[in-house]
């Protein structure tokens, strides 16, 4: 089988601040409109693959009054393999973009001109059991971010952060009953 999901989403935010060690303030604004395409396609027995793309486009007015507009597509992929009922192995990429925006609310700050926004790009390995009742995962993961922008937008890039890591999580569910735990460690 093949199914398309397909939308828009608009986020409109602002940011006020007032400081009470003195009389200063300000606001910020930011409208984020997306639009996004996901596919999903059975392969067979044994595949299933999900592949799409994102588009994202920022305005964003900081503290200061600077003007921001910052865009991007943002493809991803995954392909899982089903050797037996019950169980999915699933290999996947995926990137994102955050543009120029507020970050903390209650920490604004002025970005230096010219800053653009965060790419990020993850890399996806988790093997993964479920039986309706009994439930076990484990993940690993790597993700690198081009051009940090630090939450208090301080002054544009903190460059670039590289993290890896993995994440277990074991469970039971019935009756209305449900208990799990999670277990995992990420290196920046």
């Amino acid at each position: 089988g093949f199914e398309s999901t397909y939308g828009l989403d608009y986020q409109a935010r602002e940011g006020k601040s007032t400081y009470a060690w003195r009389e200063a303030g300000g606001s910020e604004e930011e409208d984020v409109f997306g639009l996004y395409l996901q596919n999903d396609v059975d392969l067979g027995k044994y595949f299933e693959t999900s592949f799409g793309v994102r588009f994202d486009y920022y305005e964003f007015t900081d503290i200061s009054g600077q003007d921001f507009d910052s865009d991007h597509f943002s493809p991803n992929g995954s392909l899982t393999f089903k050797p037996i009922e019950d169980l999915a192995i699933t290999g996947g990429y995926a990137a994102a973009y955050r543009g120029v925006g507020i970050r903390e609310a209650f920490l604004p700050g002025v970005y230096a001109p010219g800053t653009d926004g965060e790419d990020a790009e993850t890399i996806k390995g988790t093997v993964a059991y479920d039986n309706g009742s009994f439930f076990a995962s484990g993940s690993v993961f790597t993700q690198s971010i081009e051009d940090y922008l630090y939450p208090t937008g301080a002054a544009g890039s903190f460059g670039d952060i590289e993290s890896d890591g993995y994440e277990f999580k074991v469970g039971y569910r019935h009756d209305g009953f449900h208990a799990s735990i999670k277990i995992g460690r990420a290196h920046v």
